[in-house]
């Protein structure tokens, strides 16, 4: 395997590994009540923001597995800057369509 390409581990300081832990939990907890939010109003624009959700979720995990050595430091960007965008272009739907709807009912 070439060296690039090898799994590294960050040195991590126990302040790197609590902030990592916490955003992973905060993202959990966010996407968890994203859902539970999802399931009152079952709307579009409240399902596009869950998958934003989803992505900062993902985005937090990334950031651990790649501390933890599980994956190599270009997966963790290439990964990070994707769901940066995923996550970008689901919130701007979601107002996109929110306001859609608005104006569609005379709002």
């Amino acid at each position: 395997m070439q060296p690039d390409l090898a799994p590294t581990t960050t040195a991590a300081t126990p302040v790197l590994d609590a902030l990592l832990v916490g955003s992973l939990g905060v993202s959990a907890l966010l996407f968890a009540l994203s859902l539970a939010a999802y399931t009152r109003r079952r709307t579009r624009s409240v399902l596009l923001l869950v998958a934003s959700f989803g992505a900062l979720f993902g985005y937090s995990l990334i950031a651990v597995l790649q501390v933890l050595g599980m994956v190599t430091e270009r997966t963790h960007h290439l990964v990070e800057h994707a769901l940066v965008l995923v996550q970008s272009a689901l919130v701007l739907a979601a107002v996109y369509y929110a306001r859609t709807i608005e104006r569609e009912a005379g709002r």
